[in-house]
Order: structure tokens, then sequence, then C-alpha cells
């Protein structure tokens, strides 16, 4: 290397606590250092903005977080779910969890769920058939997995360290006009019937 030497700077943080609970106190750090808080600072002049947001009506398991959440075209919105420990990494945490989709997001009804591949080009049917059927001396042959890719049935579970994609049909709503919703009729799993709300300005 020629002329100016190169400086490289970082950051370490140590933490102290028992061995059973370090997975709960480094999983969230990492996550928040990995994805530090950016500060925006609008113009003056700017219109009015809103000064907070959280696409969560309800909270995640403590163990799940939400990877990705982005419009994937008018109808689906691309989800990717991560269960956040590994396997014997805490007592309770590492175990498999089961939650709803059901009323998860704000300003949004999930109708039906597709699960994808990890990058959401190709259905979990096809990442099924791809897959190569590995025999590995001492184990009881696996049992084949479910092939189902499309579903009305919203509840996911997670295994430890495991992360599914999805793309939900979803229908929008907001309050900010005088009539602002309105549901389709085949949904009996929605928190909210067909109806057409109309709230005065």
């Amino acid at each position: 290397h020629y002329g100016r030497g190169l400086v490289v700077r970082g950051r370490h943080l140590l933490t102290l606590t028992n061995p059973s609970d370090a997975s709960k106190v480094w999983r969230p750090l990492q996550d928040q250092l990995y994805m530090d808080l950016l500060p925006f600072f609008p113009n003056q002049a700017a219109p009015t903005y809103r000064k907070n947001y959280t696409a969560l009506a309800k909270a995640l398991p403590r163990n799940v977080q939400l990877v990705t959440l982005q419009p994937w075209d008018k109808e689906f919105l691309l989800m990717r779910l991560a269960h956040q420990y590994g396997k014997g990494e805490d007592a309770t945490l590492s175990d498999a969890v089961t939650f709803s989709l059901e009323g998860l997001f704000a300003g949004q009804v999930i109708l039906e769920v597709q699960e994808r591949g990890l990058a959401a080009t190709i259905s979990r049917k096809e990442v099924l058939s791809r897959r190569i059927s590995w025999k590995i001396d001492g184990e009881q042959d696996r049992k084949p997995l479910k092939q189902e890719s499309h579903s009305k049935d919203l509840e996911v579970t997670l295994g430890p360290l495991q992360i599914r994609t999805f793309f939900g049909e979803t229908v929008s709503f907001s309050f900010d006009s005088s009539c602002v919703m309105t549901l389709p009729v085949e949904m009996p799993h929605v928190w909210m019937p067909r109806l057409t709300l109309c709230l005065p300005r």
C-alpha cells in the first residue's frame, strides 16, 4: 500500500451475565447494532409529517422478528418472519413458536397467505421439489414436509433460527376520509366483518 495509511475504527460491546441468560442480551443487541437508528432532520418549510409509525397492530412473540414487510405488487404484501434464537440457546425462547398473522398489521387485513422460497421468487412447493433428501446414518427417516403453499389459515410456526417468507393477499383500509372501508364477504377468519365505515371528517 502506498500513500496515506488506512484507519479502521470499530466498537466492541462487552456484556456480563449468566451463560443461561446470555442470548437474551446479545441476540436483541446485535439487531440494534446492525440496524442502528438513523436521524433525519426535515426542512422547517416542510409540510406536516408523521413523527412516529409502526406497521404492527399488536406485538410479535419475544423470539420472533419481522425481517421484511413491503408491497410486492398491487395485491400482495411480502413478509419475512424469523425466529431469533438458536436451538439450546435459551430454556424457553429457543422453543418453536406459533402465532397468528390475523390482525397483526395496522391498516391491513390479510385474507390469504402463500408461502414462498426465501427470495420469494418460487413457491414453497417448488422449493421442496428441488430439495435433496439426504439419508444420514443413525437417523430415522424424516417425515415429508407439507406441500401446501396457499392457505387461509393465518397461523405461522417457526423453529429455532427458521426464516419463512410469505405473500399475503391483503385489503387495506384507513380512517382519513368520510367513507373509508369496505371489506369482502368471504372472510370468516378476519377480526372485522364486512362493512363500510362512514366517519365525520
